[in-house]
């Protein structure tokens, strides 16, 4: 085989590299998570081919634009929960994708890829809601209960999230068009894969938000009268827990979103 034949790949490897870097350099991901976003990256192009890349490159490049948008007010109001992801954060959103990339290797198959581009447009749409929700006038209802509580609560929803969370998905789906039928795909194919995303973005997450407000692990710090998903707070303080299982952190929560996700996609592809 010529170099021809592996241009897109080598391509793809090298824009994925750097975009780990940029995402380093510009303090979006620490060390750990680069080198946690490089592995995952190279693993999904290597088992699953350029296809599955695009469709993770473009969650990767939205995450790290969004989580540096509008930081100053963010800060100012108390609600970035930390913008440099790290390993644990990075895989806990990407792993369960990788995972399904390596298993589509024997054989490949385009259900899998179908509950890949699931995965990732949940966990776009969380990242979205999250990021752009936050900066939305007004208090949040829990989804559970429907009462207004601060912006940045675990399981707050809002109009503007949630259309975030439609328009990632929408845009995860598309990318997943063009990556496997060229661009401009047929309509027909975007269409598919566009209502693929839109719903797996969207019942992912909504389903991150009820586990934020059900079960996810919530602790109290007397030293600042505050709520907090950590232990520790940013204050040094020990924290009590006040509400939620202490195994099922926000990390974990974002794991279960990418399973439910993939789930999603897969019924999705089946019934269309």
């Amino acid at each position: 085989m010529g170099l021809a034949h592996w241009l897109p790949t080598l391509v793809t490897a090298v824009v994925g590299a750097g975009a780990a870097l940029v995402g380093w350099r510009r303090g979006a991901l620490t060390s750990g998570g680069a080198l946690a976003a490089l592995a995952i990256g190279l693993a999904t192009l290597a088992f699953g081919g350029v296809a599955w890349a695009i469709v993770l490159l473009a969650v990767f490049a939205s995450a790290s634009i969004l989580s540096r948008a509008g930081r100053t007010a963010k800060a100012a109001r108390q609600l970035a929960k930390g913008a440099r992801r790290d390993a644990v954060q990075v895989v806990a959103n990407t792993g369960w994708g990788a995972l399904l990339a390596v298993m589509s290797f024997w054989p490949p198959t385009p259900a899998l890829f179908a509950a890949f581009v699931g995965t990732m447009a949940a966990v776009a749409a969380d990242t979205w809601a999250t990021e752009i929700g936050t900066l939305a006038g007004g208090m949040p209802r829990l989804i559970t209960t429907g009462r207004k509580v601060p912006p940045g609560t675990s399981g707050a929803v809002s109009l503007l999230g949630t259309g975030a969370s439609a328009f990632a998905g929408l845009t995860i789906g598309t990318v997943a068009a063009a990556s496997v039928a060229g661009w401009p795909p047929d309509a027909s194919i975007i269409l598919r894969w566009a209502g693929l995303g839109l719903g797996a973005g969207v019942l992912g997450s909504l389903a991150d938000s009820f586990l934020g407000a059900s079960v996810q692990a919530m602790y109290y710090c007397p030293a600042c009268d505050k709520l907090t998903e950590q232990r520790r707070h940013s204050c040094g303080s020990a924290c009590r827990l006040v509400k939620g299982r202490p195994w099922l952190d926000n990390d974990a929560v974002n794991a279960l979103t990418s399973v439910v996700g993939s789930i999603v996609g897969l019924l999705m592809w089946v019934w269309t």
